[in-house]
């Protein structure tokens, strides 16, 4: 069937190579750069003054700026007993970590079990749209060692870098994260991944880390996808 195609829409570069690799001609392949449209909780963000961050912490009980965050589904392929791990061994290297959870699922009580243990783990339930935009704020990881998707791309949004390993479950959209640029894709492994949180968490390692987000921002918008769209649909009717 997909030989029979006039024209294939992939996510992204790599969906595109594996089609080529199936001998799917190239020319009718065409790249959308998979995105989301991060724009609101992008301006969000920049409202948030320091008096807000400040507030949020003291409602939390934060005092540090080693601040890590969890946002997302809590299954079985979100690895929460994994990431639970992790954040036990950078507290004893970092003792002024905290970690916030967000989200919910059939793992969820594992987050609230440890949070009801340790007064440095917040669970603070779902939140969505831009009502998770302040608790970005004040984190400077984001942690999600199990499958990645498009979270990657409130990652670039909200300026905390996306930390992960190399999982066999990630959704296409894993290829925007760019080792040591705008985030960290370590070994399968609870200590590659304790070291790189606790690396990434060094005021100067963040600050490289934050701007490979900033700056890959406008490389996936909802904008550029549409355009990626109405060209390859162009392009595809020129050729009939």
């Amino acid at each position: 069937f997909l030989r029979k195609c006039d024209g294939y829409f992939a996510y992204t570069q790599g969906v595109k190579d594996f089609l080529v690799d199936n001998s799917l001609p190239e020319d009718k392949i065409h790249v959308v750069q998979n995105s989301i449209d991060t724009g609101k909780i992008r301006n969000e963000y920049l409202k948030i003054t320091t008096e807000q961050t400040r507030d949020l912490k003291d409602q939390l009980g934060i005092n540090s700026n080693n601040v890590g965050i969890y946002c997302g589904g809590m299954y079985a392929e979100k690895r929460i007993s994994f990431l639970l791990e992790v954040c036990t061994k950078i507290k004893e290297r970092v003792p002024d970590f905290h970690m916030i959870f967000i989200g919910s699922g059939i793992d969820m009580d594992l987050v609230q079990t440890a949070a009801s243990k340790y007064s440095w783990i917040h669970y603070v339930g779902p939140k969505l749209g831009i009502d998770r935009v302040p608790y970005f704020k004040i984190a400077s990881v984001h942690l999600m060692p199990g499958l990645v998707g498009l979270a990657v791309l409130d990652s670039f949004a909200l300026e905390t870098p996306l930390l992960t390993t190399k999982y066999e479950f990630h959704s296409p959209e894993i290829e925007y994260l760019v080792n040591g640029y705008n985030g960290e894709i370590t070994e399968d492994d609870i200590e590659s991944y304790t070291d790189a949180v606790v690396k990434s968490l060094e005021p100067e390692q963040n600050k490289l880390l934050v701007k490979g987000c900033t700056d890959s921002i406008s490389n996936y918008s909802m904008e550029r996808m549409v355009e990626n769209f109405k060209n390859g649909i162009l392009k595809m009717i020129s050729t009939k």
